[in-house]
């Protein structure tokens, strides 16, 4: 009997080695390079940073990055709703600016990477700017045509 599985080795191509089937205007609405994960243009990163920003500047309570973590839970709303330029625009400038508050910090305190506190800081440092830069790549390649083809053609919440 024939097995209808495909093959490990099949499952573990690189994208380019894929065959390539006509684009009809219904595939993804961006394509990212190799370097670029797959969830360049989805909600999960954001919401990631905006729980890390939580975690580190609730207590003590810190205005200026905590008013960055709705903004990014907004992009993960709107993202979810389709509006996937908007939303990695709007993610790409808040975790910029996130990072860019981070790394300017208060030099008197010298925060571990070996604590947990500096472990989470500097995660959030480091998504804050794969956010930003993948955001960045998301906003200026995406087509807002498309995207509002897509929503009509299929709608998400009824």
């Amino acid at each position: 009997m024939a097995n209808s599985e495909p093959s490990q080795s099949a499952i573990l191509l690189h994208p380019a080695e894929l065959p390539q089937q006509p684009d009809d205007g219904t595939a993804r609405l961006t394509r990212s390079p190799a370097f670029f994960p797959a969830t360049a243009d989805s909600s999960l990163a954001p919401t990631g940073l905006a729980t890390l920003i939580t975690a580190q500047h609730l207590r003590p309570f810190q205005a200026a990055p905590m008013a960055l973590a709705p903004l990014l839970l907004f992009s993960s709303y709107a993202n979810l709703q389709g509006f996937r330029k908007d939303s990695a625009g709007i993610t790409a400038a808040a975790s910029g600016t996130y990072a860019v508050l981070a790394l300017r910090g208060n030099k008197r305190r010298s925060w571990s990477l070996l604590s947990i506190r500096g472990a989470v800081r500097g995660a959030a440092v480091a998504l804050g700017f794969a956010n930003a830069v993948a955001g960045g790549w998301v906003y200026a390649t995406a087509d807002r045509e498309s995207e509002r083809r897509e929503r009509t053609e299929n709608p998400r919440w009824g």
